[in-house]
């Protein structure tokens, strides 16, 4: 099991993500490093980590602001894998990140405009860049598309399933900084019982240690985690335990 660290972009440096209420976000406060530059933050987190990946969430794309292009496309000059979300509604956005240097796009319900533009994608790019991330806010999916919104987690995947998705982010915003534990967990298990080859992702409220060990037993692939890596909960003599 692969651990991800993870950087929120919003106003062009790294802020701390906490439940989802974004308006509440400020400048990153971390053990590991005085700078709220990307940049150095990312650095820092894959020191410790040492996973040679990385998530990126461009909070104003995903805001419908202006994107922090200039910011993502030094952060793909980093030799890490990059996961990126930066609100993709179109094939566009999913180029437009592609044009940047970047491999990897996540394509969030949160920002999916309808079953049609996922079509789309899937059509357009195959399914090995694309990353579903399967957002949800409280166990209710947090999902741009009306339709999804009404309808359990588990019908909103089968479609999602069918329209070929492979690659998975199973994230609770209400959860994300609050070391509350992962709530996603249960839903990971299901997913993983009707797909046992897709690669499955999720975060939000990692702990300590043994969230991790229960995450890996539920069959995850990876974790996402910021804040337990930032107030040094997690360190590298834990991660080398896993």
């Amino acid at each position: 099991m692969q651990i991800i660290p993870v950087i929120d972009l919003l106003n062009g440096v790294t802020v701390q993500a906490i439940a989802g209420c974004r308006n509440e976000y400020r400048p990153v406060r971390s053990q590991l490093t005085d700078s709220v530059d990307p940049s150095v933050v990312l650095k820092c987190l894959d020191d410790v980590c040492q996973s040679g990946i990385a998530y990126i969430a461009d909070l104003d794309a995903i805001l419908k602001r202006e994107p922090n292009r200039c910011t993502l496309a030094e952060l793909a000059r980093m030799e890490l894998n990059l996961m990126v979300d930066a609100g993709v509604q179109s094939s566009d956005d999913v180029q437009d990140l592609f044009d940047l240097g970047l491999e990897q796009a996540v394509v969030g319900l949160e920002s999916l405009a309808s079953r049609e533009a996922a079509r789309d994608l899937v059509a357009r790019f195959g399914v090995d860049p694309l990353i579903m991330s399967f957002d949800l806010k409280s166990g209710i999916p947090l999902a741009s598309y009306e339709p999804w919104s009404h309808m359990s987690p588990m019908e909103v995947m089968q479609e999602l399933i069918e329209i070929g998705f492979r690659r998975w982010i199973v994230l609770d915003l209400s959860a994300v900084g609050t070391a509350q534990g992962v709530p996603t967990e249960n839903l990971c298990k299901q997913l993983r019982g009707l797909r046992p080859t897709d690669e499955i992702i999720t975060g939000g409220g990692v702990r300590d240690h043994a969230d991790l060990r229960a995450l890996e037993m539920a069959g995850v692939d990876g974790v996402l985690i910021a804040s337990a890596l930032h107030n040094g909960e997690i360190a590298r003599l834990h991660l080398g335990d896993l």
